[in-house]
């Protein structure tokens, strides 16, 4: 165990909760021999892991990525974040000022995503007293 790393936290959309990100099912076996512990957050709402090898090292935790209609109202308060002024800074000469608005709460939505996504790993890290300085993220999401 020496030249083990110490904990993994890995992304999925669905892995293993579905039939989806199938390399996976491979490079989980790689992952479980190099890390001690490793947390799989999957946004698949199945409780069902359909057969899939999934090493005793790991542990499955479902993150909710749907958003209930107070939490997309809060997704406005994003209209005060520099990032989403930025962004569509960056965007003003290469959209129509028709498509503003779509793409502002595109924006909006995938800030609070974003958001949520952050205060749950953090929760992860609290909760499993894991060091920062031990630990790796990775993301399979597109």
């Amino acid at each position: 165990m020496g030249d083990k790393r110490k904990n993994l936290i890995l992304l999925t959309d669905n892995y293993p909760l579905s039939l989806g990100e199938f390399f996976l099912e491979i490079e989980i076996k790689y992952l479980a021999r190099h890390f001690e512990d490793i947390f799989i957050i999957c946004s698949s709402k199945s409780e069902n892991t359909f057969g899939r090898y999934v090493p005793k090292n790991c542990t499955i935790l479902h993150y909710e990525l749907d958003f209930s209609f107070v939490e997309k109202l809060i997704s406005i308060k994003g209209l005060f974040n520099k990032i989403i002024w930025d962004e569509l800074d960056n965007l003003k000469f290469r959209i129509k000022p028709t498509d503003i608005y779509h793409i502002l709460k595109v924006a909006l939505i995938e800030l609070r995503k974003a958001q949520k996504l952050s205060g749950f790993l953090h929760q992860v890290v609290k909760e499993n007293n894991l060091s920062p300085k031990e630990l790796i993220f990775y993301s399979y999401w597109h």
